[in-house]
């Protein structure tokens, strides 16, 4: 008797285009707009493995594949939810994944044209007030499993097993540069030493414009880096400046991660060879680019991003010093960030810069403790006080320091420091007087938990010798050092 064949049967195959738009956005952390562009996208690539009667369509392999970069789980809980089996939703990974980093090219270049160039660095000036920037750039980790090749090479700072990836954004989180190549043992400045950038910036003509870094790479003319002990108010100025235009990268790196799960430790270890991760990391900046050209990128909260650079593994500083250009061009740029200070106390609203004399006056005083510069545009509470040969500034640096609340100002020698009651300085603020009653009540303070803590360790020595007789350990650490006798072998 001729056996009957069994009907093959289908289990529904679940998609975005069945779910609501809230579904769709708490899923696949994106809405069904950015998710049809994203299927256009991939939409020739993947029609070609099609030919099968029951293949899987583009929208479901779409879903699977943002499925697993949101949660960044196994495999086989993902194919209960989508209704298809382990193996289908791995080809559906690779396959999109492919895609999307056949297409990286098209959503992730750097501002390369004049125009790009321009808003870009439009971008950071009206939102940090930093001139001539042209992105930020850091690296992040991934982790992985301990790879079967040279598994040594890929253990991070921290101890686990990672890659590490270059990437650079702009001032609205977009990113414009992904160099996924190195393992996690490998320092951030030999990763950029090794890409494409340092070519870029000093190709000929070199680029008008210069990339913000922390004190992990080395001062560039194209790089500029904080100072790792600012002595003066205008560099303190001006790495407060540069923090708050670098931590952009920071937080591009924690909508990356609170986004896509998969390349978070918070999703688990992904149990992918180093190259198919750094390609997940490739297609998730292809996707968040798609979805901030929609306006459908996420907000981080700022406790996130505090948690993200707690977590941050710290990079330790490069050895080789910074060429005497790059030191130059950083001294100039702030000077150009007081001179923008001070023409703003001025009254130009636009930040125009001084003639020569006031330059000459700027540049001089710079190293003048009587002239302080410090604080930032939007925050009140950044004076900029001092005596320059323009009377109008002069005037109106005390009444900015008298609005702020910050009257106390730096005094000057005797000899030049005009009484009170002196016509002409009703409106100025007066030198701090109480320097020396500080210093007194400070020594006296040292001398006082001097005399405390020898008199603690005199009463810990009577204690102890009272205790212990005067003949060794006290009691209680005498038979810490032997074997009781029942366990000895006889």
């Amino acid at each position: 008797m001729r056996r009957r064949r069994r009907q093959r049967i289908y289990r529904p195959r679940v998609s975005y285009d069945l779910l609501t738009d809230q579904q769709c956005r708490s899923l696949l952390r994106f809405s069904g707009e950015v998710l049809n562009d994203v299927c256009n996208i991939v939409h020739a690539d993947l029609e070609a493995n099609t030919n099968h009667p029951f293949a899987l369509p583009v929208a479901a392999k779409v879903t699977v594949a943002l499925l697993f970069y949101a949660s960044g789980t196994f495999q086989r809980p993902l194919g209960l939810i989508g209704g298809i089996s382990q193996s289908a939703i791995s080809s559906a990974i690779h396959d999109v994944t492919s895609s999307l980093v056949r297409h990286a090219s098209e959503f992730i270049h750097l501002p390369l044209s004049p125009e790009e160039q321009g808003r870009v660095k439009n971008e950071f000036w009206h939102k940090f007030r930093f001139s001539n920037v042209l992105g930020a750039i850091d690296c992040t980790n991934v982790q992985i499993r301990a790879p079967s090749d040279n598994a040594l090479i890929y253990i991070n700072r921290k101890g686990t097993y990672s890659i590490n990836v270059q990437v650079i954004c702009d001032a609205m989180c977009r990113i414009t540069h992904v160099f996924a190549n190195y393992p996690g043992s490998t320092h951030d400045s030999f990763i950029l030493a090794n890409s494409a950038i340092p070519a870029v910036f000093q190709r000929d003509p070199p680029l008008d414009g210069w990339l913000l870094g922390d004190n992990g790479y080395a001062l560039r003319t194209w790089l500029m880096t904080p100072f790792i002990a600012p002595g003066t108010r205008g560099e303190l100025a001006y790495n407060r400046k540069h923090t708050r235009a670098r931590c952009v990268i920071e937080r591009t790196f924690g909508l990356l991660k609170m986004c896509f799960r998969c390349l978070d430790k918070s999703g688990g270890i992904l149990n992918y060879t180093p190259q198919k991760v750094a390609a997940f990391f490739v297609a998730c900046c292809v996707l968040h680019n798609i979805a901030i050209r929609h306006g459908c990128a996420l907000d981080l909260p700022g406790d996130r991003l505090e948690d993200y650079r707690r977590r941050a593994p710290r990079v330790p500083m490069p050895i080789d010093p910074p060429p005497a250009a790059a030191r130059v061009r950083r001294d100039q740029l702030v000077e150009e960030l007081c001179l923008f200070f001070l023409s703003v106390v001025d009254g130009h609203g636009d930040g125009r810069a001084f003639g020569r004399p006031h330059r000459a006056a700027v540049r001089g005083e710079l190293e003048d403790p009587a002239v302080v510069v410090r604080g930032e545009l939007e925050d009140p509470a950044v004076v900029v006080r001092g005596e320059l040969e323009d009377p109008a500034v002069a005037a109106a640096a005390p009444a900015a320091a008298v609005l702020s609340g910050l009257t106390r100002s730096t005094p000057a020698p005797a000899s030049q420091t005009p009484s009170a009651a002196a016509p002409g300085n009703a409106g100025r603020p007066l030198a701090w007087p109480y320097g020396a009653a500080v210093v007194v009540v400070v020594v006296v303070l040292v001398v006082v938990v001097a005399a405390a803590v020898v008199v603690m360790v005199a009463a810990a020595v009577v204690v102890m010798v009272v205790v212990t007789g005067g003949h060794g350990d006290p009691p209680c650490m005498k038979g810490a050092y032997y074997i009781p006798p029942l366990l000895v072998q006889k």
